[in-house]
């Protein structure tokens, strides 16, 4: 089912905010007629819940319109009779909960895709309910950003040796006009995992957003005004999550985790890195006196400074501890 989703997704698309603007024309005049409608009580649900098993054609199908009424309100029971043991009333709530996930309403559509996506022993209603949420949400998302001057892309990316993942690209440039607050809606994607959070107006408010999602798997933060502060409040909540920062500067390293800090893999040429003696292999343990304890923090210290400022590293190598002057460079752009 994941590796179905991916691939729908990670082909990578230009997100629309018009993506869900032609629903079904049933579906859009039921929405206008029960617009102004009173909420109706649990008890009324739970009445019409139990009425969809009644033994009266005409008594089941009055209880299937007025749980299509209340919407929202009826979801929860919905999903709980849908996964019941009883085929007529479980097809029926799955039969409303469908209706009700291509509603105009977005926010209604998505919690009724929720749900959906909660089914038990329906994996193709399932499969298609989880690229349609992913869709829907991003889109809705995209729809406020996209007028503050935000621009939203979907690109597939290269996680690890074998992972191709869909990467959300937001780039935040100077016609960007919006709040930190704007963009909370990109860390309530709860099922976009894998981030690239591009611009100055990036900052820590935004970084906390992403501390306070249930998952992350992958953020990226470019040119942003991000503290090292905030990347360790994120990688204490997201241990497991890669939290890359990117700035003007550049050591000239790659590395991956080490218990000790960062284990240098490669040291391309012409870099600060190769230039004051660091080797592939070694373990980069502090810079500036500050332990690090992985190669997400480097970075984060790294983009702290701007090009041709010099900072001190200790290595580990061989056993040996030396520190290390480096003057960083510049990063090339798009890197």
């Amino acid at each position: 089912m994941a590796s179905s989703m991916l691939n729908q997704v990670a082909a990578g698309v230009i997100l629309a905010a018009a993506l869900f603007a032609s629903t079904a024309g049933a579906a859009e005049k039921a929405d206008s007629a029960v617009a102004d409608r009173p909420v109706p009580t649990a008890q009324e649900i739970a009445g019409w819940i139990a009425q969809l098993d009644d033994n009266r054609y005409l008594v089941r199908e009055q209880a299937t319109r007025q749980l299509l009424d209340a919407g929202g309100a009826a979801l929860d029971p919905l999903l709980a009779t849908a996964n019941g043991e009883r085929p007529e009333p479980a097809d029926r709530a799955v039969w409303i909960m469908r209706r009700l996930a291509r509603s105009r309403d977005n926010d209604q559509a998505i919690a009724a895709l929720e749900r959906i996506v909660q089914l038990s022993g329906r994996p193709a209603l399932v499969e298609k309910a989880e690229i349609e949420l992913a869709e829907r949400s991003i889109a809705a998302c995209q729809a406020k950003l996209s007028p503050l001057g935000a621009e939203l892309v979907m690109e597939p990316a290269q996680f690890d040796f074998v992972s191709v993942v869909p990467l959300l690209h937001v780039r935040l440039g100077e016609k960007w006009k919006g709040t930190a607050d704007d963009l909370r809606c990109l860390a309530q994607l709860r099922r976009q995992l894998h981030y690239r959070l591009e611009g100055a107006a990036v900052n820590d408010e935004v970084v906390k957003f992403f501390e306070e999602k249930d998952q992350i798997a992958y953020l990226q933060l470019w040119n942003a005004h991000v503290s090292v502060e905030a990347v360790d409040a994120l990688k204490s909540r997201h241990p497991d999550a890669m939290v890359y920062v990117r700035g003007n500067a550049l050591m000239g390293v790659e590395a991956k985790n080490d218990p000790a800090g960062a284990l240098v893999t490669r040291v391309p040429t012409e870099t600060g890195a190769a230039a004051a003696g660091i080797l592939v292999g070694d373990v980069i343990a502090s810079m500036d006196g500050h332990m690090l304890p992985d190669f997400d923090r480097l970075t984060a210290r790294i983009a702290q400074h701007q090009p041709g400022e010099t900072v001190v590293v200790e290595i580990i190598r061989g056993g040996d501890r030396n520190k290390l002057s480096v003057t960083l460079g510049t990063r090339p752009e798009g890197q």
